[in-house]
């Protein structure tokens, strides 16, 4: 529950540092990431309530135990494995996407999110062949959004410094 906890904030705070970067964009731009942004936000705050919630309700049931209330300690592979890679993942994304623009930052994090998915799931779709499938996914999913956001509506996707 402290992962889950430590995971909420970490989450709300991205989620205002985006937002607070968004706001630059022109209005068109912005609208879609703005409400990404509102719902993962909104998402860290019930996961971080959730946590702290569940946290005080088992502390006050067992009145006692271990000092942090019978939760056990956070192991350092789940803490490197569920918060500190994906930060990074979203850091490497934004430099991505301030160098180089929104569509290549898209494909290493959705590649990116793919390989962390692959490892959590205990190693049942490891292979050469989830890799290649992931790439494929990835390309093609960054391909859809290109067709319906710049083709098709006709939204300008945030440029980077290259790009």
């Amino acid at each position: 529950m402290l992962q889950n906890l430590i995971l909420g904030i970490v989450l709300v705070v991205f989620a205002g540092f985006f937002q607070y970067l968004a706001a630059d964009l022109p209005y068109q731009s912005r609208l879609l990431p703005s409400v990404v942004l509102w719902g993962i936000g909104l998402c860290g705050l019930l996961m971080a309530g959730q946590a702290a919630f569940l946290m005080a309700r088992r502390r006050s049931a067992e009145n006692g135990g271990s000092e942090n209330g019978g939760e056990p300690p956070i192991e350092m592979g789940s803490l490197i494995h569920q918060i500190l890679i994906p930060g990074a993942t979203l850091l490497i994304g934004f430099g991505l996407l301030t160098l180089f623009g929104f569509y290549v930052a898209s494909l290493f994090v959705l590649f990116a999110i793919f390989c962390l998915h692959i490892r959590g799931s205990g190693g049942a779709a490891e292979g050469g062949r989830a890799y290649l499938r992931g790439a494929v996914y990835t390309v093609a999913t960054t391909a859809f959004m290109y067709a319906v956001f710049t083709l098709l509506i006709g939204l300008p996707a945030p440029s980077g410094l290259l790009f």
